[in-house]
């Protein structure tokens, strides 16, 4: 009976997990940062890791706030990753 109620608890937490992976947009790994104003105005950058090296893109307003939520759910969809293993 007690391992019926673990599995039921599993399957609800499981379920809680597909629903907020179901929410997530756009996914991109690395780091954006808004550098303050440069010599042409605003500068946005984006830094990730490729093939062990750092890459890093300059990027428009826009752009910047795209990968900034972007990164927002890479975070969220390793988060979910790690509660899911624990179930």
């Amino acid at each position: 009976m007690e391992a019926n109620l673990e599995i039921a608890a599993a399957e609800r937490e499981m379920a809680a997990i597909r629903k907020e992976l179901g929410n997530i947009g756009l996914v991109s790994h690395g780091y954006v940062q808004d550098r303050g104003p440069g010599a042409g105005g605003p500068c946005y950058q984006w830094t990730r890791k490729v093939k062990a090296k750092t890459v890093s893109v300059a990027l428009s307003k826009e752009q910047f706030e795209a990968m900034r939520t972007a990164i927002a759910n890479w975070k969220a969809l390793k988060g979910a990753q790690v509660q899911a293993c624990k179930a």
